[in-house]
């Protein structure tokens, strides 16, 4: 794999540390308090459930480890967990519950990976948002011996995309009456996605679909990566947590997880009009899109 060395060693040695100290807190759950001269408290399981979620981690940071820039949300929720861990026991050690001794804890399961974590991400960050090496496709590779509608999806497990394929199912008969071929583009597998759509569109009779993992047509629609804000800002949690309550869950992070969404309608190999995602949560003007192009 493309991974340096640096960055390998950083997350494999993090994990093994979790799994090491987070099996220590769960055999030995009093120890950290007598040592540090901190009071035992009564409910000593709740710190053995502290080293058991610290070794979990610990187990998603060797998994990350062999791809850093696949598995960035991993980083992303050890590197939070890093940052907040350290304001949590200021919070402690100003109310006296913690006496500063026991901040020992903090410099070494959080501080002294700040640094290296904060790099994994911004690595993963320019490498996920550098096109440069994408050559675009084929814009007639898109098109259908009828004026087209492309529907370009996010990555299959992110929610928004069931949540796009939902209001593509209730525009489908429209887009067909209104003699338009459909066409969704997707960064899955071909036969995984075939099984996903299947749930919400039914037979493939009706649409076709392109897999494209290299995002080249993704390229050639012009449609763009998101930052993380517009990804995983507020905008995108508030959203995600309504879908998730309307039954649409998140799963597996298969393609570009920056990619945003965009539609796009194109005839004799040009695109004569598009629309792209602003945010991840943003849904696609099917109704008008269908309605200006008839």
């Amino acid at each position: 794999m493309n991974t340096p060395k640096w960055a390998f060693y950083s997350l494999f040695i993090a994990g093994i540390y979790n799994l090491v100290w987070g099996t220590w807190v769960i055999l030995f759950p009093q120890f950290s308090f007598e040592i540090f001269g901190a009071e035992v408290p009564k409910y000593l399981e709740l710190w053995q459930c502290v080293g058991m979620i610290v070794g979990v981690y610990g187990i998603g940071y060797i998994i990350a480890a062999t791809d850093p820039n696949k598995h960035w949300p991993i980083v992303l929720v050890g590197f939070l967990g890093k940052v907040f861990g350290p304001i949590g026991f200021i919070q402690a050690l100003y109310t006296g519950v913690f006496p500063l001794a026991f901040g020992i804890h903090n410099i070494f399961n959080d501080l002294i990976w700040l640094i290296p974590f904060y790099l994994l991400l911004k690595r993963a960050y320019h490498f996920h948002t550098d096109d440069s090496h994408i050559t675009p496709g084929n814009l007639k590779d898109l098109q259908d011996t009828k004026p087209t509608i492309v529907v370009a999806l996010r990555h299959h497990g992110c929610t928004f995309t069931a949540v796009t394929l939902v209001e593509l199912q209730r525009t489908l008969s429209e887009i067909q009456s209104k003699g338009f071929a459909l066409i969704i583009l997707h960064m899955d597998s071909t036969g995984e996605f075939r099984a996903y759509a299947k749930k919400y569109l039914g037979t493939s009779k009706t649409w076709n679909h392109i897999s494209d993992p290299g995002r080249k047509y993704y390229k050639a629609l012009g449609l763009k990566k998101g930052s993380i804000i517009q990804v995983l800002g507020p905008n995108a949690f508030l959203h995600a947590m309504i879908a998730f309550c309307k039954g649409h869950g998140i799963g597996p992070l298969r393609g570009d997880g920056f990619q945003l969404s965009g539609i796009a309608v194109i005839k004799e190999g040009k695109i004569v009009d598009s629309y792209q995602a602003k945010n991840a949560s943003d849904k696609l003007p099917f109704k008008k899109i269908i309605d200006t192009n008839s």
